[in-house]
């Protein structure tokens, strides 16, 4: 099994455990919205502050010790390139996952859970050149799979909450159309992109604690 198909059986196996949560269980709705700065890639390129949005339920284990978390997430992922001439790289995530929160501790209402959690997507790439004229020479475009990892923390007050995180990112592209006389990139062939990247959101949570 790859770690994309066991990422989407954990996933679905959450969703599915949902629908049975019992009354003395936790289980709330939580949509949370932030940004994603890369720190380091597998390219020379320049980070610049990015769009991470995601939702999902969420559902207390082991008398609430634990919470389980499927989660959809769109991630737009922003950086410049300095290569022969000025690019703008962008790439649009689109992934499902699973994370698992551990009660902590409580200080002064302020609740602390650990994180860990594992996703995967599907992303669209696009590198595009600063040309002087109107020409296509300048684009490549490509897709491709993606699995992350996500270390981190949630930091609850009442229904509002911080999420502050690092994200290891790994996706295979396959570009599809790319510069003209490339000397990176070939149609068709696999382009492996890794990044680290920070994430800083803020949620909320609608239902039961």
């Amino acid at each position: 099994m790859t770690r994309g198909n066991l990422c989407a059986f954990v996933f679905l196996f959450s969703i599915l455990l949902s629908f049975k949560v019992s009354a003395q269980d936790s289980f709330g709705i939580s949509v949370e919205i932030g940004t994603v700065v890369g720190i380091q890639s597998s390219k020379d390129n320049t980070p610049e502050p990015g769009l991470l949005m995601s939702a999902g339920p969420r559902l207390g284990i082991f008398d609430n010790k634990f919470y389980l978390k499927p989660t959809g997430t769109i991630r737009l992922i922003n950086s410049k390139v300095e290569n022969t001439y000025p690019t703008h790289e962008r790439i649009l995530d689109l992934g499902i996952g699973t994370e698992l929160l551990a009660r902590f501790g409580e200080f002064n209402e302020l609740q602390v859970y650990p994180l860990i959690g594992f996703k995967t997507g599907y992303n669209f790439f696009l590198l595009a050149g600063e040309l002087q004229d109107d020409s296509d020479e300048g684009v490549m475009k490509s897709t491709g799979w993606s699995f992350d990892y996500i270390i981190g923390a949630y930091l609850e007050y009442q229904s509002f909450y911080f999420k502050p995180g690092v994200s290891f990112l790994t996706t295979k592209q396959t570009p599809t159309k790319v510069f003209k006389d490339s000397e990176y990139f070939i149609p068709n062939e696999n382009v492996d992109y890794n990044v680290i990247s920070l994430i800083l959101q803020v949620g909320y949570t609608l239902g039961r604690k």
